[in-house]
């Protein structure tokens, strides 16, 4: 059962919140004040808390995903189901782009038999029928 959160256990807990380097959630921090300062707590008290609270709060928004750049994985588990997640993605992605490569080679060869420059393959398309960009698959 968990204890009544001291003033100590509390600076503890917001001290290893500004420190940390990976995905937050309320069970990872559950999970490392168990492990890293020994403080069985649960999720609800450390909400209660207003300090550890409110640094909860700044943490994820300083850990925040944005753009490219991932948080550190708090584990070597969640380290390597992002590994596969990648991995997987980066499959699919090469299986896309050889298709669309296939694609574009039997496209050219098309035109090039039919006698169409490159420079007629570039010409954009015409402004009134951008709406219809879609429909042009059937289009001869």
């Amino acid at each position: 059962m968990a204890q009544h959160l001291t003033k100590d256990d509390a600076k503890r807990i917001v001290d290893l919140l500004n420190k940390w380097q990976y995905k937050l959630t309320w069970d990872e921090l559950v999970a490392a004040c168990v492990e890293k300062l020994g403080i069985p707590v649960t999720r609800q008290k450390l909400d209660r808390n207003k300090d550890i609270k409110d640094t909860f709060n700044l943490t994820k928004e300083r850990l925040k995903v944005k753009g490219e750049h991932y948080a550190r994985p708090n584990s070597l588990n969640v380290a390597h189901q992002r590994i596969e997640a990648l991995a997987s993605e980066r499959d699919a992605l090469r299986g896309a782009n050889d298709f669309l490569i296939e694609k574009f080679a039997r496209w050219q060869f098309n035109a090039l038999n039919r006698g169409l420059t490159e420079e007629e393959l570039e010409w954009p398309l015409p402004q009134e029928d951008l709406g219809n960009v879609r429909n042009i698959k059937g289009a001869k």
